[in-house]
């Protein structure tokens, strides 16, 4: 509470003028004596606030009229908070702007810092509000805000990417550009501004001073917001606003909010601009300047587009970008734009464009006869061509569809066919056979995370611009092709990349997919599927139910994507702990693809890994031990053995080797794994980090405590880079760390870790879910350890009811917690009720699990511990000695719980005699 208070005192602070301040201060040193004093030593220590700081949670101040401009000037070494002024480049129209560095040493990073000349209440929270808007912008061609802030000295600042390159206007000078790259550089700058659109933000002050080009022609859009930050205060504050008059629309100029129908109007006045060099307000891009600058017979065309993105009413004006771009583009492929009049002679114009070689025979045979007999018979051509068409016109439209149909299908087959992380292992081998050591040690070369970028650049990047060059009229065969484009880039970790393709994905079916078209529901389980990786269940439960729905609609129930659909719906239940609702998705997909697709088809496989993987997740060993042997054996056979679907069946069959106690199979089997994944998938990869995970799970069972939590630190510092913390990856890793150390009797450091999971869980997946219960049971285990009973006891009868309710009384899960409860009653001091749970608990385990398992000797010595509470020594004794004997059965003899067990069993028969 302190905390806040005294931000929000150094924001009032920081907001005012230089003159005002030191009265302010006096002020609420007076009414505030305490605040004041720590406000005073904070001022001192620190000159600046930088807006993004979480520590900033709360702005105060309401806006007010403006009050002074800032001119404090920055000179090199300055410090602006986290940020060093190099030098002075420039100075705008919101103030002067430098060249910066980071300077704290967080990381390596140039900047541009742009101060924001003036000061005054609520431009704080202006800031922050912005800011946050901001950073949703993620477009190659936006530049990125990286920071803002406020300081005493000089006022408030934005901090941007730094973009090399050169001014538009400068870059114009140097290059000679056509019509078609001008046109194409305008696009790209248009673009940028419909993404942010979509993510409902607006530029506000479109102009050619805010386009910069860089070394390789690519386009950055600056200054996004700067004009909402610049025009908060009253009508009248025209010098604050800095706006450029031309490329302002009338609304703006007026004094009105700004929206984006301002940014269409200030769009068309750069193309005009673009076209002609001449300023909009001239009005020179029509006919004939247009026809001067080499433009030719479209000039009526392009003075009608900037016109009607130019109406003085905003709603006369393109009602969106794309409508803008999409006339442009119109343009391009020589087809008639939709603000031109339909006429007779503008349509043959037209068709003379698209077809020169048939109407050149036209006008060669009736050149004599004139124009105007060409005009006739182009006319008749057409009438022709429509009495045929009405005849074959369907036969010829179901033709060309089942054409198209086939081209996407074999396209998309063929990319989703391309085993990336196999390629990536090709590369590999052939550059180690060809006699290249990579570097060890701290040079170390991932050299699979190196070939996974290459291919991105190079192959995922060509698939790309192959898509747009030649299925540029096919938008259909686009889609499919980039939607497998965006499964591949998903399944290769790379999601920021999937999203981008998958917004271009919805843009072409927005623009050309039929409402039930099989497209859409096809990226509508994309997202789904990118949501499910980022950790958003919910959402992506949602998206996946409406594919499944919309597929069974437009395909039939028993159509392959239809059966892929359902499967991953059950997987999405799964993810969310709805087991029994997983299962039957499961069984209804494995039953539609083998009368559909077969026994061995790889899909069928998936579904039988599905219900092997569901089954292990029950604890169900025996089934899930039987689904996955026939899912690996099918795997191998069908696609190889360097395939990750094949170490994903052998990942769960080490699992369940492992809970069954066949822990040197089960170490193999995961040492394999981690290996085939580190080497198709790279370190850093979701399923390599699982491996590992994994790899730490054998060493914990088999006592190496330091190792399994040093694994899980690995795989928890991946995840978090990956994901952030919340992701459900995140915590579990979190929770294996707490799990490791408690075992290793690191009790604080576990504490903090579990507690951190355990909230997180509960927050992201509930109370109630299986993950969530593992947590909450290690963490019983490091409250017991401390003594604390009663909330050991909480924790431990929350589990044990929600697993009895979901799995019976006699599941391995529900019989752990079982004799966590019973340790929990020991020491809180119910030693009745604790002795009769820990007995039940061993004797139900006794009956379920193999008898030479050394789970079992663990609930045994849960038992005689209970037993020693209640003063039955001779008993407690006899136990112990069974359950050590049992540990040193199955477990190493130097295993730390073999270990435990010998050192109790040696103090307490020495105790009893």
């Amino acid at each position: 509470m302190r905390r806040r208070a005294v931000d929000r005192l150094l924001i009032d602070y920081l907001e005012l003028p230089e003159s005002e301040q030191p009265a302010w201060l006096a002020r609420t040193r007076r009414r505030l004596p305490r605040l004041g004093s720590w406000l005073v030593q904070l001022i001192d220590d620190s000159h600046t606030v930088t807006l993004l700081d979480e520590s900033v949670r709360r702005l105060a101040g309401q806006s007010v009229d403006r009050m002074e401009i800032s001119v404090t000037r920055l000179v090199s070494g300055d410090r602006l908070g986290p940020w060093k002024v190099i030098e002075e480049v420039g100075q705008g129209g919101m103030g002067r702007v430098y060249r910066g560095q980071r300077a704290d040493g967080a990381f390596e990073m140039d900047v541009a810092i742009k101060q924001i000349g003036q000061r005054r209440r609520g431009l704080a929270e202006l800031l922050q509000r912005e800011c946050r808007l901001l950073a949703k912008l993620d477009h190659p061609s936006v530049t990125r805000l990286v920071d803002a802030g406020l300081d005493d000295r000089a006022g408030p600042f934005l901090v941007m990417e730094w973009v090399e390159g050169m001014d538009l206007a400068d870059w114009l000078k140097q290059e000679k550009l056509d019509l078609v790259r001008r046109l194409e550089l305008f696009e790209q700058i248009a673009e940028a501004v419909a993404h942010a659109h979509q993510r409902l933000i607006v530029h506000g002050d479109i102009k050619p001073d805010n386009v910069r080009i860089r070394d390789d022609g690519s386009v950055k859009l600056m200054d996004f917001g700067v004009a909402r930050l610049l025009d908060s205060g009253e009508a009248d504050q025209a010098g604050l606003r800095a706006l450029t008059p031309a490329f302002a629309a009338p609304e703006q100029r007026a004094g009105d909010d700004i929206t984006p129908a301002s940014d269409v109007w200030a769009l068309g006045a750069l193309l005009a601009w673009l076209l002609t060099g001449a300023s909009p307000s001239e009005k020179r891009y029509t006919n004939p300047s247009l026809q001067k600058s080499g433009i030719g017979l479209r000039n009526q065309e392009l003075a009608a587009i900037i016109d009607k993105a130019q109406a003085e009413a905003p709603t006369a004006r393109y009602s969106s970008i794309d409508e803008f771009l999409g006339d442009l583009t119109r343009l391009r492929r020589h087809e008639a734009v939709s603000v031109m009049p339909a006429t007779s002679a503008y349509r043959f114009g037209k068709f003379v464009r698209r077809n020169p070689t048939l109407v050149g025979g036209i006008g060669a045979t009736f050149l004599a006869l004139g124009v105007g007999l060409v005009i006739a018979a182009w006319m008749y051509v057409q009438a022709e061509h429509a009495r045929v068409s009405a005849d074959i016109a369907r036969e010829q439209a179901e033709a060309n569809a089942r054409e198209t149909e086939q081209v996407a299908d074999f396209q998309a087959r063929q990319m989703g066919e391309i085993n990336l992380p196999g390629l990536a292992l090709d590369l590999r081998e052939q550059l180690l056979d060809a006699g290249f050591e990579p570097p060890s040690g701290e040079n170390h070369i991932d050299l699979t995370e190196l070939l996974l970028g290459l291919i991105q650049d190079h192959l995922l990047s060509v698939t790309v611009a192959t898509t747009d060059s030649y299925f540029a009229n096919q938008p259909l065969v686009k889609v499919r092709l980039l939607q497998s484009l965006a499964g591949s880039q998903r399944s290769l970790g790379l999601y920021e990349r999937a999203a981008q393709t998958l917004d271009t994905v919805d843009r072409l079916i927005t623009e050309h997919a039929p409402a039930e078209h099989p497209v859409r529901f096809a990226a509508i389980l994309h997202r789904g599927l990118l949501e499910a990786e980022t950790g958003e269940l919910e959402q992506a439960l949602e998206l996946i139910g409406l594919a499944l729905d919309g597929r069974k609609r437009a395909l039939g129930p028993k159509h392959p994507d239809t059966l892929t659909a359902g499967r991953e719906l059950g997987r999405q239940f799964q993810n969310l702990g709805q087991h029994d609702k997983a299962e039957s998705r499961y069984r209804q997909t494995l039953k539609g693809r083998l009368a559909v697709l077969g026994e061995e088809h790889p899909e069928t496989l998936l579904s039988m890994l599905d219900l092997g993987t569901l089954h292990l997740i029950r604890h169900e060993l025996d089934q899930a031990e039987e689904w996955l042997v026939q899912a690996l054996a099918g795997f191998r056979g069908t696609l190889g053995t360097n395939h990750l679907r094949t170490a994903n069946a052998l990942a769960n069959l080490g699992v369940v080797y492992r809970r069954q106690g066949r822990l040197e199979e089960a170490r193999q089997k995961n040492a394999e794994v981690l290996e085939l994944h580190a080497v198709l998938l790279g370190n850093n990869h979701p399923d390599t980090l699982r491996s590992r995970n994994n790899v730490g799970v054998i060493h914990q069972v088999q006592g190496d405590y330091a190792v399994a939590a040093q694994h899980y630190r690995t795989a928890l510092q991946g995840y978090r880079q990956l994901y952030g913390e919340r992701h459900p990856e995140t915590l579990n890793a979190r929770s294996n760390v707490g799990t490791a150390l408690y075992l290793h009797g690191d009790h604080d450091e576990a504490q903090h870790h579990l507690e951190l999971a355990t909230e997180g869980r509960i927050e992201l997946l509930g109370e109630e879910h299986p993950a969530t219960l593992v947590s909450m049971g290690a963490l019983v285990g490091v409250l017991v350890e401390q003594g604390n009973g009663e909330q050991a006891l909480a924790l431990a009868d929350h589990i044990y009811q929600v697993r009895l309710q979901l799995l019976g009384e006699a599941n391995p899960q529900t019989l752990i917690s079982m004799s966590g409860r019973g340790s929990a009653l020991r020491v809180a001091g119910q030693l009745t009720e604790a002795l009769a749970v820990t007995r039940q608990a061993f004797e139900l385990a006794s009956q379920v699990l193999p008898e030479n398992h050394w789970r079992l000797a663990t609930h045994q010595a849960h038992l005689a511990r209970a037993l020693k509470a209640k003063g039955r020594e001779e008993e407690a004794i006899a136990e112990l000695q069974l359950a050590h004997e049992l540990a040193s059965g199955s477990l190493r003899d130097d295993h730390p719980f073999v270990l435990k067990l010998a050192a109790d069993l040696a103090n307490w028969t020495e105790g009893n005699h």
